[in-house]
């Protein structure tokens, strides 16, 4: 027993040795994991909110090619292309039960944009439609361009404007309510006019060829239209270059990289260019480049649509134009435009998207017929998980 027990002491301090050095391991782990835990995501492997599905999608009679969201945010018009058994059309959406309404805009419409007045007491409907000439030949048509103002209320038109011979392109409304912009298109080229609301009168503000400084090479059409939210400034956008135009003084400001879709941020700063695979941002002041965000893969095609939200927190961008890929969605909030939201959409091309007025709900319409409505707030339908494909960090000129 002696020696029993002289052995047991002499093994003693080596036990206690390997207790504490598994303790010691234990503890080394645990604080490992808790350390990682409580890390910032480094920028070489940013977590991202990944949308898994809209909140609510609508399905629609025909691609919507635009739309436009009343300032309250309880009604869209909604502007449809032709299906085989029918004209292109406009619809009402009430937000509450979304169920479109048609609007009787009249035989022969070929297609339409529309927008509201920025009281939503009205909303204009502007495009082409195809009228019998008046030689009696039933063989000869006119298309000309022409302007509906429609009471939000009655749903009726209260006035029909026909503009002239070519087809209204883009419109847009100034801030105050009243001016209506619109792109006058032909085959020679474009301008911009601009209807007072109040007399009725027509006048130039924009002929490329005229007002100008560089040579356009060939003719020039207008690929969007934004009014400055102090109504001070155009932005028209097009393939031959992004035109920034002083309303104010009737004067070019500066001229942007060419860009299918162009959006001015709510306090007027910024504007955004959305391209192919990325967005520019631009300083509205100087006309310099402030950053641009790019996505490590290209996202084929070419379309582009890019939006604020209202309150200048969110900025969107749907990229492209090919049928034989899905539409994907970038977001970023404007703080500091790192960690987007990068996610699928569509089967098809993304034709526009908005904010919802004081919201952060994305709609989007696209040529695969639907209307869908993503709240980029909400958590319930999305899930965290770490992306192969995203945003490099923005850089500053």
């Amino acid at each position: 027993m002696k020696m029993s027990s002289s052995a047991n002491r002499k093994f003693l301090p080596l036990v206690c040795f390997v207790v504490f050095v598994v303790i010691l391991s234990l503890a080394a782990v645990l604080g490992i994991r808790e350390f990682q835990r409580a890390k910032p995501t480094t920028s070489s492997a940013k977590t991202m909110i990944h949308i898994e599905a809209p909140e609510k999608m609508v399905h629609t009679d025909g691609a919507a090619t635009n739309f436009a969201a009343s300032p309250d945010g309880s009604l869209l018009i909604v502007s449809l292309t032709a299906r085989a058994h029918s004209e292109p059309g406009i619809q009402v959406l009430p937000m509450a039960t979304l169920r479109g309404e048609n609007l009787d805009v009249g035989s022969g419409l070929q297609w339409a944009r529309v927008a509201f007045a920025p009281d939503g007491m009205r909303f204009v409907i502007g495009g082409s439609w195809v009228v019998p000439r008046g030689d009696g030949d039933p063989q000869q048509w006119d298309t000309p361009g022409v302007l509906q103002i429609w009471d939000t209320k009655t749903r009726s038109c209260r006035q029909r404007i026909v503009v002239g011979d070519r087809a209204v392109g883009r419109i847009a409304y100034d801030p105050k309510g009243h001016y209506v912009y619109f792109t006058f298109d032909g085959p020679q080229g474009g301008s911009v006019r601009r209807l007072d609301l109040k007399t009725g009168t027509i006048t130039d503000v924009i002929v490329p060829e005229s007002h100008v400084t560089i040579p356009w090479n060939g003719p020039w059409h207008a690929d969007q239209l934004t009014i400055s939210p102090n109504g001070r400034d155009l932005v028209a956008s097009s393939t031959k270059g992004t035109l920034v135009w002083s309303l104010h003084e009737a004067r070019e400001r500066f001229i942007a990289p060419p860009s299918a879709g162009a959006t001015i941020s709510p306090d007027g700063s910024q504007l955004a260019l959305a391209f192919t695979n990325h967005v520019k941002i631009i300083d509205m002041h100087t006309g310099k480049r402030i950053r641009e965000l790019t996505l490590d893969k290209a996202i084929p095609g070419i379309r582009s649509v890019v939006r604020f939200s209202s309150d200048g927190r969110v900025l969107a961008a749907g990229m492209n134009d090919d049928p034989a890929f899905p539409s994907y969605l970038a977001v970023w909030k404007t703080t500091d435009y790192s960690h987007p939201v990068v996610f699928p959409c569509h089967k098809d091309c993304i034709l526009d998207m908005r904010f919802l007025p004081n919201t952060h709900t994305l709609v989007t319409a696209s040529a695969d017929d639907t209307l869908s409505f993503w709240d980029l707030d909400r958590r319930h339908n999305t899930k965290m998980e770490n992306e192969a494909e995203r945003f490099s960090d923005p850089e500053t000129d």
